[in-house]
C-alpha cells in the first residue's frame, strides 16, 4: 500500500504538478512528499514507513526518514537519514511481565540508551547507561496513598520528597543537600483560593511573590532570584504590554514593551 502527500514547497501555488504513483510521471516545481507503507518478513516481521522527497528538478526521490514497528507492537525504529545509505537510528523495546510490571528500553543512535520500569502504570524507575554499558544515573519513584509521585531517589545524592495540598498542588519539596555538612533543601509553594500559586519561599527564606487579575493571568511577579515583571491584556487575554524595572523597589527604570 502506498499513500501519496502533496505539499507546497519552492516554486508557487499555480504552478503545474502531476503526480503519478509506481514511477510513472513526476513533474513540477513544488516540493512532493511520498510516503510508501510495506510490511517486511524479519525477524520480528514489521511494518516500514518511508518517506521520500523530490524537490525542485530531481526525477528520483531522497529517502529522508524510515519508520518500522514490529507487527507485536512491542519494538518500534526510528531513522533519519543523513544521505540515502546512512540511517539514524533509535529503537525501542517493550516488554511486559506476569506480574504486572512494563519494562521499556529507549536506544539512542549512539549506543546509549534508558530503561524504565513501570508497575500497573506507575513509573517506578529510571536508568541511564552510557554506549559501553555504565550507568550513568538511577532514579526510583514512590506513591502516596493517593497516587501522588512524592518521594524520587536518585542513587547518586538521595532523595526529593514533595508534599501535597488538599487539591493535589505541590505544597513543598524537599531535595538532598547540595554539599557536605549542609542540610536539605526545602521550597514551599502557597495557593490562594483560585488555586494559583501567589507565593512562593525559597530555601533560603527569601521569597516570589505572583499577583493576577480577577480572569486569573498573570499580573505581576517580584521577588528573589527573578527579575520583577508587570503585565496587561487585550479583551481577549492576549498580552499587551510587558514592564520591566532598573530598580523595582524604589521603581525607577521602568520599561514598557508594547
Amino acid at each position: 500500500m502506498k499513500r501519496l502527500l502533496c505539499g507546497k514547497g519552492a516554486g508557487t501555488a499555480s504552478s503545474p504538478l502531476f503526480l503519478k504513483d509506481r514511477g510513472r510521471g513526476r513533474s513540477g516545481t513544488n516540493r512532493i512528499t511520498q510516503v510508501s507503507n510495506i510490511v517486511v518478513a524479519a525477524s520480528p516481521n514489521r511494518l516500514r514507513t518511508h518517506t521520500y522527497v523530490w524537490d525542485t528538478g530531481q526525477s528520483t526521490g531522497t529517502l529522508v526518514s524510515r519508520s518500522e514497528r514490529s507487527t507485536d507492537g512491542l519494538q518500534s525504529w526510528q531513522s533519519q537519514f543523513i544521505d540515502p545509505s546512512t540511517p539514524v537510528t533509535s529503537h525501542s523495546t517493550t516488554a511486559y511481565h506476569s506480574s504486572g510490571a512494563r519494562a521499556q528500553t529507549n536506544a539512542a543512535p549512539d549506543g546509549s540508551y534508558t530503561a524504565s520500569l513501570y508497575s500497573y502504570g506507575r513509573l517506578q524507575s529510571v536508568t541511564r547507561f552510557d554506549s559501553l554499558g555504565y550507568q550513568l544515573f538511577s532514579i526510583f519513584y514512590s506513591y502516596d496513598a493517593h497516587g501522588r509521585q512524592n518521594v524520587a531517589t536518585d542513587a547518586r545524592n538521595g532523595a526529593t520528597t514533595n508534599t501535597f495540598n488538599p487539591a493535589d498542588g505541590i505544597a513543598s519539596t524537599t531535595t538532598p543537600s547540595p554539599g557536605l555538612g549542609q542540610p536539605p533543601l526545602n521550597t514551599k509553594t502557597f495557593y490562594d483560593s483560585s488555586l494559583r500559586a501567589f507565593a512562593v519561599t525559597q530555601p533560603d527564606g527569601t521569597s516570589v511573590t505572583n499577583e493576577f487579575f480577577p480572569t486569573g493571568l498573570l499580573k505581576k511577579t517580584y521577588g528573589s532570584r527573578t527579575y520583577p515583571v508587570a503585565y496587561t491584556y487585550d479583551y481577549a487575554g492576549r498580552m499587551k504590554t510587558m514592564t520591566t524595572w532598573q530598580n523595582y523597589a524604589s521603581s525607577s527604570g521602568a520599561a514598557t514593551t508594547t
